[in-house]
């Protein structure tokens, strides 16, 4: 049996927090001896002080939190052998500062791999490996898979006008301003284009080649592009939806800025916990997420193991993971009229709705809970400390 050791610390809502208790107790169910450490508790040293009075076998943190404790004026995991697992759950670009703290005894996982291309222009010294989102369920559990469910359409998230990202590089020297607005118009205008590829191609344009030093730099003003990219299209997904005549019931902050959705059933953002709860008694949970393009989310795993059918725009990797229209119903950018359809169809034929969600469960409880993604984490700490080993 082996030893780990866990992080949690300040996560908004706390996803992340629920996102790790749920990942020891995967660990468990798998025979390994988990210990959880929160780095915001009052008595966060003396747990630290205890978690590591043994060895463990790795450190496991989600978005790298606690990369930067040190024993003396080295890297408390280079001083004690230990591997530190720092696993991203968000794009690199937000992390750049994190994932440069030193230490060489680091393994990051993305949850996107095209997020794994870019990593080695943040750091080139370091291991990467791909490792989805695993799906939640509520903490009493969830006895409402087949049960009555009287929310027709959910979506959890919080707005922000796009153009207000906009007047924020407004402030930047033009040129930098006509690349990220090239970037953006390159993103836009094709499915699933990652950011980081838009923007390789803008430079290309202008006959540029850049160092890694540069590349890195131009890497560092991405974040406000993807906050653009993000809330248009946002945006234009709701916007479509409320059009159509649909009553969409929204958990997130900054809604009420948003005249199309004055017609939608606004709440403030809650608890990650409390949200679960009103998965159960969700018929579609909606996903919007153009920045992961190869990769994952979890309110699509979510959505399926609390037996709701999810809604996501399309991407290379839910694409390859599951059938569509059998246990998933995804929609096109580039044809989002077609949405307002598929979800029509999905609240009039019950059945048909009921029968993909039953699907969507038995995909997601087999390939994508947190114990799979524990056995994956297991699996590859292992070969990143058999390959550290060879002399």
């Amino acid at each position: 049996m082996g030893r780990i050791v866990l992080y949690k610390g300040q996560s908004q809502y706390d996803v992340l927090r629920i996102f790790t208790d749920q990942l020891a107790e995967a660990f468990r169910l798998l025979q390994q001896e988990t210990v959880v450490v929160d780095l915001i508790a009052a008595d966060a040293e003396e747990q630290l002080q205890k978690a590591f009075a043994r060895p463990c076998d790795f450190v496991f943190s989600f978005n790298g939190i606690g990369i930067d404790i040190k024993l003396g004026e080295k890297s408390l995991y280079d001083a004690l052998g230990t591997v530190f697992v720092f696993s991203l759950v968000d794009d690199p670009l937000h992390h750049i500062q994190r994932l440069e703290t030193p230490c060489n005894n680091v393994l990051v996982t993305c949850v996107d791999r095209y997020h794994t291309n870019i990593m080695p222009y943040l750091n080139q010294y370091r291991t990467f490996g791909f490792l989805p989102h695993g799906g939640c369920i509520p903490k009493n559990g969830n006895d409402n898979k087949e049960g009555k469910r009287d929310l027709d359409i959910l979506f959890s998230g919080s707005f922000r006008e796009p153009e207000e990202y906009y007047q924020i590089w407004k402030e930047y020297p033009l040129a930098m301003q006509n690349i990220l607005e090239d970037t953006i118009e390159n993103a836009l205008g094709k499915e699933n284009k990652p950011l980081a590829a838009s923007v390789q191609e803008v430079i290309a344009a202008r006959n540029l080649y850049l160092d890694p030093h540069l590349s890195k730099n131009l890497l560092k003003i991405l974040p406000l592009a993807d906050r653009y990219l993000r809330m248009k299209r946002r945006k234009e997904c709701l916007e479509v939806l409320a059009k159509a005549g649909f009553k969409v019931k929204i958990y997130g902050n900054g809604w009420d800025k948003a005249d199309f959705a004055k017609n939608f059933e606004v709440y403030p953002a809650i608890n990650f916990n409390n949200l679960l709860e009103i998965i159960v008694k969700s018929k579609i949970v909606l996903n919007i997420v153009p920045s992961f393009v190869e990769g994952s989310h979890e309110r699509v795993f979510t959505a399926m193991l609390n037996g709701a059918v999810a809604v996501t725009d399309r991407n290379t990797y839910y694409e390859k993971e599951f059938a569509e229209d059998k246990n998933i119903v995804m929609y096109s950018w580039g044809r989002l009229n077609e949405l307002p359809d598929k979800i029509y169809d999905l609240l009039k034929n019950e059945e048909k709705r009921i029968k993909i969600a039953e699907e969507g469960y038995k995909e997601a409880t087999k390939n994508h809970t947190w114990t799979v993604r524990a056995l994956s984490i297991i699996q590859m700490v292992e070969a990143f400390k058999s390959l550290r080993a060879i002399q």
